[in-house]
């Protein structure tokens, strides 16, 4: 194994969402899981956007709809894959993180175990 740099270390953050896709889900290729992985990434990099802007300004009403069609989709991609979705409002966070139901214990609260659940990176 070679020596890991922050700029590989960050590399390997970002593509594991598209390993776990290919390794958990059977309803596509690897090819499928990483072109997944790429939509959630560019959709979560949207959703912290508007996180930030929220904390920030006022928003609009097509501001807010074009967050909850952003949730919409990226809910659309988990569950295709057996994953469930976290959003995180604020802008110190993941925008998104996925969790598959073995992350969480039965009955547990999503909110309360969010240290659990693989985040979609966006740096």
């Amino acid at each position: 194994m070679g020596t890991i740099t922050k700029t590989n270390e960050r590399q390997a953050r970002r593509l594991l969402v598209a390993a776990t896709i290919a390794k958990r889900s059977t309803a596509c290729s690897p090819w499928g899981a990483a072109t997944d992985a790429a939509r959630l990434r560019t959709l979560a990099k949207r959703l912290d956007t508007y996180n930030e802007a929220v904390c920030n300004r006022p928003m609009s009403e097509r501001e807010y709809k074009a967050a909850d069609g952003w949730q919409r989709e990226v809910e659309r991609i988990a569950h295709l894959h057996g994953a469930s979705v976290h959003f995180g409002g604020d802008p110190r966070g993941p925008a998104v993180r996925l969790y598959w139901p073995d992350m969480i214990p039965a009955g547990g609260d999503p909110d309360t175990y969010s240290d659990r659940m693989l985040p979609v990176e966006i740096d």
